[in-house]
């Protein structure tokens, strides 16, 4: 996630960049390491023991986060996220969830893109695994509304609706 070194005129000064508070105990700087009581791991940038600038977390349920941090509330902004089933999504987040642009690759080769919302697609392709694509409106994570559908064999639908 890190580098392990940065070295500069010959020097290594990545233990050097940790800058310790002259009036707390809190964490502050770059490439600080964290580890919280439910065994989550956290490496990056901290300001007052708090997430912030770019850094990377190791969920317990196995997750991986590497990108940028909101200090004032703890929060991922843009970055990827690695599930423990072999999807990543790579895009923007609000609230700690997928939100506005962003990608998501499957295991299975699948792939959505597009906007999302509160966690949900909202609008934008997904393309399966063999080939097939839909590429239009969501509601509630489902195909809803304007969208055109192609089968893998090439044939092509129109509006789906009322599945949301």
């Amino acid at each position: 996630m890190l580098p392990q070194e940065i070295v500069i005129n010959n020097v290594n000064v990545l233990p050097f960049l940790e800058l310790p508070s002259c009036d707390d105990d809190k964490k502050h700087g770059w490439g600080t390491k964290m580890t919280y009581a439910d065994g989550g791991v956290y490496e990056g940038d901290l300001e007052d023991d708090k997430k912030y600038g770019w850094g990377g977390m190791t969920y317990v349920d196995g997750r991986v986060y590497e990108g940028h941090w909101h200090l004032e509330d703890d929060k991922r902004l843009k970055g990827k996220m690695t599930y423990i089933d072999g999807a990543v999504y790579v895009g923007n987040w609000c609230d700690n969830k997928r939100r506005w642009l962003g990608g998501m690759t499957y295991a299975d080769g699948g792939v959505d893109e597009g906007c999302w919302e509160d966690d949900k697609r909202h609008k934008g392709k997904m393309t399966c695994a063999d080939g097939g694509e839909y590429d239009g409106h969501w509601k509630n994570d489902k195909k809803h509304g304007k969208g055109k559908v192609t089968y893998a064999d090439g044939a092509v639908s129109g509006s789906v609706r009322g599945q949301g």
